[in-house]
């Protein structure tokens, strides 16, 4: 059975969420048993707030120390750690690092990211603050990333005119001309690999109007350790990240789901513009 794997989104507005259990429950709603739901720090530590959360649901940590991910048996669900890092070249996705990457600077950002076996891809390549631009004036940085996020649904709201219009056409384009099929290598380490294509949805809320949210952009991997209850709950790290990571790399377009995601950006650009303004006004 495949995974619905939904890596990138962030909650609530700046992590906010009903509750342990509660968003559980939703991630389980949307993306069904063996579901892999990633939450990405910002310049923040927003999943390690959500994973500290009381709640009755049995939580099985991967990872010594600060987990890179918790497993949630009754509901098959995984819990990725991830983060966006927001460098001064534009934004990419860490997965599977115990740690934020505090680093701006964007090689020792992807230096430290790959010293320490973590996942990483490019995400919304040619929306706003995305690596798109950069990667095109220098195409040997490519080698740094597992997996392109082609399709990107909170982008999308683009077609309001709210960013790039056809930022995720762009992206899809790009990969199929200079990406797909192609051994890349990794500046840092010298690894070879394939770069997978990947769509997720950069979500920002968990439910609008009674509807999900997540889960409406995704990619379906098939994963060894999240084939039973008892392989995803005894998986060590290393095992976990490395079985991700080639399901990453090898991700092609018939393993992406691609819907819009465009209310829930709306409603997260409104907030980043005008709410959070107004709260610092206020403090």
């Amino acid at each position: 059975m495949q995974s619905k794997v939904s890596l990138h989104n962030h909650l609530g507005r700046n992590g906010r969420n009903p509750g342990f259990d509660r968003t559980v429950d939703i991630v389980y709603e949307a993306l069904g048993p063996k579901g892999i739901f990633g939450i990405g720090n910002c310049n923040d530590f927003r999943y390690e707030s959500f994973i500290s959360q009381e709640g009755n649901y049995e939580r099985v940590k991967i990872g010594s120390g600060n987990p890179i991910a918790i497993y949630v048996p009754e509901k098959e669900i995984m819990l990725v750690r991830g983060q966006e890092v927001f460098s001064n070249r534009g934004h990419f996705l860490v997965l599977g690092h115990s740690k934020n990457i505090g680093r701006s600077n964007l090689d020792d950002a992807l230096h430290e990211a790959s010293d320490n076996n973590s996942l990483i891809g490019i995400d919304h390549r040619y929306y706003l603050g995305g690596l798109g631009k950069f990667l095109e004036e220098k195409p040997d940085y490519e080698g740094y990333f597992d997996f392109d996020e082609v399709y990107n649904g909170t982008s999308e709201i683009g077609k309001w005119f709210l960013g790039p219009r056809n930022s995720n056409k762009k992206a899809i384009e790009n990969y199929k001309k200079n990406l797909q099929g192609k051994i890349f290598q990794n500046p840092r380490n010298g690894k070879k690999h394939l770069i997978g294509a990947v769509a997720f949805g950069d979500t920002h809320q968990l439910k609008r109007l009674g509807m999900n949210i997540v889960g409406k952009s995704y990619t379906k991997l098939e994963l060894d350790f999240m084939k039973d209850e008892e392989k995803a709950s005894k998986v060590e790290a290393e095992e976990f990240v490395e079985d991700l990571r080639y399901g990453l790399q090898n991700s092609k377009f018939d393993n992406l789901v691609m819907k819009p995601n465009k209310i829930d950006a709306l409603i997260h650009a409104f907030n980043m513009v005008v709410v959070n303004r107004v709260e610092k006004i206020i403090r």
